[in-house]
């Protein structure tokens, strides 16, 4: 991995010697041994504390802590930060080092830090330590507590690691507090609903950021909030949960989950369930159909949780799982309460805010809709993704190389493939009889008529639209699919995912150059494409304009070498990987800025240039952050397919 060591460790040489840090009101310190079992010494009141990432954060910030600097891992710990207990009110107050697996060290030594709390298997620990002393901590490792049942022993405090972080900054007095606070509650709720818990099974369901439910543990992590609570009562897990993880895949080890498959979820019978994460993730919406039909499902027994209260385990988020635990009991187990069930209302799925026959104005004409179409074909992804965010499966899609999970909008719930996007299959369509076709300007404006005979059609541009195109495709075809309101709901709350991540743009970065690395070259795309103007909307600027009308149009290397940009970002698959190689092999490309300042970014063609939608969108964002784009940190690598991270 790259840190500008050279530069790092220059400064660090000229500057540590006339830097007198703002440490403690007083000199005493204290020694402190971190997960690396080094003992560092370290000042008794720290002013300047430095955290790498929300999750180390949240230790204190649930105790009324405001950070003085931070690692912005990605939106998602942002946004959990600001809600466990926090007591800040604009997020911008805290300094931005970078992200920590990449942070910016010229930052972190300029602001004079006393004290840095970092990851306990970080590369650069070394290197913060010449800053200003640095203890490496892991703060899940209180969640590793041994078999099913078991909580940590007499010689291992329970918030062992959230009382070291709170002893640091001097809150042992509020986490004390906290503490009193949950267990007077679980006393009151034992007393009051004790002959109600013994009859009681749980589960909990966390549905992921990948489009795959996933169960967790509960003999790894039984501090988890929710696992703990739920011990603590005595509920007992349900078999589903205990099974789950059996049948499960792809179990990750650092994390304590197994990714389940839908059809092991739709069987449950436990008496509460718990759903966490992403309410607009298209899976809650598939999960909906599934799960409402299960015995839980009629009950009303299914609960929507704040995702951030099952995956921090900080007694903070305990008081609030148990503060809903509560509410259920005392409403009835079979009252939804204020958490609400996933549950549609007989009302509410009748109800039509879109009055049909409905007319859409398109790329090529007017298009009547008699009334909400219920089989759809879409021929670009861009449409799948649309769908799939409003909770609708198509009945077919043209299909050819996707982003992987459009499958879990198409083939993985019955879509039929229609052909390719390029050359779709008309007599397929036909046999699908559907009663709306969505496709796209650039490819299918040609076949439009023949796509009227069979369908009522109406055409976007998509492939060559902008940022603001595909916002406002979505918003028509969530009107077309009569949830106008559930589709302004979805933008909003993207929208501020959105403006979170340009907060972290470095507004002095220089151009970029952004296109598709392909067998036919380097397609560079204008300020006026998709992809351009997305970076652009998100403070970057874009060092080109349209090319005689077209948004995106191929780039050679004296192209390249006209525009000189200081940041490049290459779209590519791992079959491309012969045409990077090519591409960076010569002495021109050596000698650009952006390959001199290691400014060369990857990622999957797949999702940055074809799912265009609000799932895209979402997934974008994240890669924009962690690879440190944004921010204009170095490059971890290049690679097609994605950016390579070392460590």
């Amino acid at each position: 991995m790259h840190f500008r060591k050279f530069t790092v460790l220059t400064l660090l040489a000229l500057l540590l010697v006339s830097i007198v840090p703002i440490t403690a009101q007083d000199d005493a310190t204290v020694t402190i041994t971190d997960d690396l079992e080094r003992a560092i010494e370290i000042p008794t009141n720290p002013q300047r504390v430095v955290f790498a990432s929300a999750e180390h954060a949240s230790m204190v910030t649930s105790l009324g802590y405001v950070p003085y600097a931070m690692g912005f891992t990605g939106n998602a710990q942002i946004e959990a930060l600001a809600s466990l207990g926090s007591n800040m009110d604009d997020l911008s107050d805290i300094i931005n080092v970078g992200n920590a697996n990449e942070p910016n060290l010229e930052t972190i030594l300029e602001i004079e830090p006393d004290l840095i709390l970092w990851w306990d298997n970080s590369e650069i620990i070394e290197q913060l330590q010449q800053i200003a002393p640095t203890l490496g901590f892991n703060p899940r490792t209180d969640a590793f507590a041994g078999e099913y049942g078991a909580v940590p022993g007499p010689d291992v405090e329970r918030y062992a690691k959230q009382r070291l972080f709170a002893s640091i900054v001097g809150l042992e007095a509020e986490l004390d507090e906290q503490i009193a606070e949950y267990e007077a509650l679980l006393d009151d709720v034992l007393e009051r609903h004790g002959d109600a818990l013994a009859d009681l099974e749980w589960s909990f369901l966390d549905t992921g950021d990948n489009f795959q439910p996933h169960m967790y543990s509960i003999e790894r992590f039984p501090t988890f909030a929710y696992n703990a609570v739920m011990l603590d009562l005595g509920i007992t897990p349900s078999e589903n949960m205990v099974n789950a993880l059996a049948e499960g895949f792809g179990y990750d080890e650092n994390f304590g989950y197994a990714q389940v498959s839908l059809e092991v979820v739709g069987d449950y019978t436990a008496d509460l369930l718990f759903v966490g994460r992403y309410d607009n993730a298209p899976l809650n919406e598939q999960l909906m159909t599934l799960l409402n039909a299960t015995p839980t499902g009629q009950a009303e027994q299914i609960y929507r949780v704040d995702s951030n209260l099952w995956t921090y385990h900080l007694v903070f988020a305990e008081i609030e799982v148990l503060r809903q635990i509560d509410e259920i009991l005392s409403n009835g187990v079979e009252n939804v309460g204020d958490f609400g069930s996933m549950a549609m209302a007989d009302e509410d799925m009748e109800a039509s805010a879109t009055s049909f026959p409905l007319t859409i104005e398109h790329e090529v004409g007017t298009t009547v809709l008699e009334t909400v179409p219920e089989r759809i074909v879409v021929l670009e992804y861009s449409y799948a993704d649309h769908l799939g965010t409003l909770g609708v499966v198509p009945v077919g899609f043209a299909v050819d190389a996707p982003p992987e999970y459009i499958y879990a909008y198409t083939s993985d719930l019955g879509a039929v493939e229609v052909g390719t996007r390029a050359e779709p299959n008309l007599e397929a369509i036909l046999e699908l009889s559907p009663d709306l076709i969505i496709a796209d300007l650039r490819r299918h404006e040609e076949i439009y008529d023949d796509l009227s005979l069979i369908a009522p059609t109406v055409i976007f541009n998509s492939l060559r639209g902008s940022y603001d195109d595909q916002l406002e495709q979505f918003s028509i075809i969530a009107e077309i699919l009569d949830k106008s309101e559930e589709g302004a709901e979805i933008l909003a709350n993207y929208q501020e995912n959105f403006d979170t991540t340009l907060a972290l743009t470095n507004a002095d970065a220089d151009e970029f150059v952004i296109g598709v690395l392909w067998s036919g070259g380097f397609t560079a795309h204008s300020d006026e494409s998709f992809m351009g103007s997305f970076l652009e909307d998100l403070g970057r600027v874009n060092a080109l304009e349209p090319l005689e009308g077209e948004t995106q149009y191929l780039l050679d290397m004296e192209g390249f070498a006209s525009v000189n940009p200081s940041t490049i970002v290459i779209l590519c698959n791992p079959a491309d990987t012969e045409f990077l190689d090519n591409l960076i092999d010569g002495d021109l490309w050596q000698a650009f800025d952006a390959v001199v300042n290691n400014r060369v970014y990857a990622f999957d063609r797949n999702l940055w240039s074809k799912g265009r939608g609000i799932t895209a969108f979402e997934l974008i964002l994240a890669d924009a952050v962690e690879s440190g784009l944004l921010s204009d940190a170095e490059s971890q690598g290049v690679q097609c397919g994605g950016m390579t991270t070392e460590g």
